[in-house]
């Protein structure tokens, strides 16, 4: 498997893909703990409820324009190029969102997000 190079990842989701600098997803599920007085002294899970959530930073601009709360929007996170390659998509709801200004660096606008339904997966 080749390695890929974060330089060339992308994200498009309304008006807040402008000058994103990194992005991360997280997709997980609940491991629930059923071990009981039969289990032999070892613990035994049943898989629960799955979910995904993540983050992206952007350099501040007012062009980015995404507020916390309203309705789901679609996002796809592609790694490695802008046009071709892995692709994430799925709906999401921006749940935060934290400027930050640094005396010695660049402005910027941190975004969290919990996706609902489905995380696809997809190479184009």
């Amino acid at each position: 498997m080749a390695a890929v190079a974060g330089k060339g990842g992308s994200i498009v989701c309304a008006n807040a893909q402008t000058m994103v600098k990194s992005w991360s997803v997280n997709h997980s599920a609940d491991a629930l703990d059923v071990t009981s007085f039969d289990s032999s002294g070892l613990r035994e899970f049943l898989g629960g409820l799955s979910g995904w959530s993540g983050s992206f930073t952007a350099n501040w601009s007012t062009l980015n324009v995404i507020t916390v709360g309203g309705t789901a929007i679609a996002a796809k996170f592609r790694l490695g190029s802008t046009t071709a390659g892995h692709l994430l998509h799925g709906n999401v709801f921006i749940t935060g969102v934290n400027y930050s200004n640094d005396v010695g660096g660049v402005a910027t606008q941190d975004y969290s997000f919990q996706g609902t339904g489905k995380l696809a997966s997809t190479t184009t």
